[in-house]
């Protein structure tokens, strides 16, 4: 039996969140073949391209428009900052704010990767046949909607539905599964975090 067939019989290929992990370590490494030896990573770039398109954004504001985690994005910004790709400066309206704004270094690196930037995004939709990369990009586009929403039931299956176990089984859920997915991660997952 062959590595191959071993991981196609893995019931881990079943579960939803191991897959997207797999695909985005595939996407970074696509992005980073791409991106020559420049360094820059999807997320650097992500923030690089928001803050190119808006001027005088907030931290928070680039959480919400980027994805990435206040503490992630807060080091991403530092560390650019120290690589004058960026620039900050207090808000007229807040002055516990910072305005960010691209450097002329940020803006040079910007343009010099949209094309490498493109080239990954088209490397990795090609991996999929033509006729499903649109219903995927709908759904990976649903996925991060329904997180960006901030409304927990969203996603959640409901007492009908046949929860996945992540092991190679499904199972009916029972009103006890549904109450705990609704309480959501903090409360369920509360003694392991860190």
């Amino acid at each position: 039996m062959t590595l191959n067939d071993i991981q196609n019989k893995d019931p881990l290929n079943e579960s939803a969140a191991h897959l997207l992990h797999k695909v985005g370590q595939f996407a970074n490494e696509v992005f980073a073949e791409e991106a020559g030896g420049s360094g820059l990573t999807p997320r650097q770039f992500a923030v690089l391209s928001v803050v190119g398109r808006h001027l005088d954004l907030s931290q928070t504001d680039l959480v919400g428009l980027t994805g990435i985690d206040r503490s992630t994005l807060a080091d991403i910004v530092r560390r650019m900052l120290k690589k004058n790709l960026l620039t900050r400066r207090r808000t007229e309206q807040d002055q516990r704010a910072y305005a960010i704004r691209l450097s002329t270094e940020g803006q040079t690196l910007l343009d010099d990767h949209k094309l490498d930037a493109a080239r990954a995004d088209a490397r990795i939709l090609a991996a999929i046949p033509v006729e499903l990369r649109e219903p995927f990009m709908h759904a990976l586009k649903s996925i991060v909607s329904s997180n960006d929403d901030g409304n927990p039931d969203v996603g959640t299956p409901d007492a009908e539905t046949s929860q996945n176990t992540g092991v190679g089984e499904t199972q009916p859920q029972s009103d006890h599964q549904e109450q705990d997915l609704k309480s959501g991660p903090e409360k369920k997952y509360a003694n392991i975090r860190a």
